[in-house]
């Protein structure tokens, strides 16, 4: 009789051990799944890459003709998945180019978007300005410091990036001529701005007729005598372009200010 006691309390004893190595075991497990899920959470979540990673890159996406050292860049979530996408503006001596990469994760591997070149008389390194969605697709298009133009002047200008087919451009505006006297046909988005004592050009990004969506205004300011005289042209996003429209074009000039304001 005791041997049997003996017996049972002994394979009790393993039973339990056998159990609660089992359950040690399973709860390993889990935790090794769940530090693996959050570091594949983590790698593919935004994160900020280091200067040293930055540079790198740049000089890898960067032709020779580019001075990588001089070279501007900026890091953004254009599309808000995540990111980083990692915006650069670097010139040669007569020609400059806009670049947006996708890097892919912390070794440094990207996808190039899409790029651009122009040619002008550069007076410096294209540069972002700002990043705002000016198209009401949830992604931010870019605003575009150029750095070109004459003593007085400089140039901006707005671009979209297509992650789907690759491609960076200028977003596109169906501007009139002169005095509005016929259209003009489709343009780049490029703005030249100018400011002296008689003279301004400029434009705004706003939304002017309160629909939720913004629009852009270009506005002509000239002082002759003390006498300050505006001139507006206004442009409503068609889903495809910037469309010049008359009415949102006297509506922006009722509601400037002193000094042509918005």
């Amino acid at each position: 009789m005791k041997r049997l006691i003996l017996f049972v309390i002994i394979v009790g004893v393993i039973g339990v051990g056998i159990f609660v190595l089992t359950a040690q075991e399973e709860s390993s497990t889990e935790l090794r799944d769940t530090k693996l899920e959050v570091s594949d959470s983590a790698e593919t979540s935004f994160f900020e890459p280091s200067e040293t990673l930055i540079k790198n890159i740049i000089k890898n996406a960067l032709d020779v003709r580019f001075d990588s050292e001089t070279a501007t860049y900026k890091i953004a979530d254009l599309d808000h998945k995540g990111g980083p996408e990692l915006i650069i503006g670097a010139v040669d001596r007569n020609t400059a180019t806009i670049q947006v990469l996708s890097i892919k994760n912390r070794a440094g591997d990207w996808d190039r978007i899409g790029r651009i070149e122009y040619q002008e008389m550069l007076q410096g390194v294209p540069e972002v300005k700002e990043l705002v969605d000016i198209t009401g697709d949830g992604q931010d298009e870019i605003i575009m410091s150029l750095m070109y133009g004459g003593a007085a002047s400089w140039t901006e200008g707005i671009l979209a990036a297509n992650f789907a087919e690759k491609y960076v451009g200028w977003i596109l505006m169906q501007k009139l001529g002169e005095r509005g006297e016929g259209d003009v046909g489709l343009g780049p988005a490029i703005f030249t701005l100018a400011a002296s004592v008689t003279h301004q050009s400029t434009y705004q990004i706003e939304d002017i007729d309160k629909d939720g969506k913004k629009e852009i205004a270009e506005i002509f300011t000239q002082t002759i005598f003390d006498q300050t005289e505006c001139e507006v042209s206004s442009y409503e996003w068609d889903n495809a372009v910037f469309a010049f429209d008359k009415t949102l074009s006297e509506q922006t000039l009722q509601g400037l200010g002193e000094n042509c304001a918005m």
